[in-house]
């Protein structure tokens, strides 16, 4: 088993206590629904946490997870725009 870098769990550490909640929030004023907010959320915090697995040590951590929180986002406006345009 390898051992943790204290720096990248420090980071994990402050991804959870937070901005999780603030991450929530994001995602449903952007969504309009719960259960859209918490999918959408969850993909936000494992791309940002495999990205801490990987080894990525940013320099403003709270701007590089907004950062990630947005693009998400957009790929997600995109794929319901896309499946709302397959269903019409």
């Amino acid at each position: 088993m390898r051992e943790t870098n204290p720096m990248r769990a420090s980071l994990a550490k402050e991804f959870t206590e937070n901005h999780m909640q603030k991450l929530f929030y994001f995602c449903l004023k952007k969504t309009g629904s719960t259960a859209e907010a918490e999918d959408l959320t969850q993909d936000i915090a494992l791309n940002i946490l495999a990205a801490l697995h990987k080894g990525v040590i940013p320099t403003n951590f709270s701007a590089w997870v907004w950062q990630i929180a947005r693009n998400r986002y957009s790929v997600w406006a995109k794929a319901k725009h896309d499946r709302s345009l397959s269903v019409t």
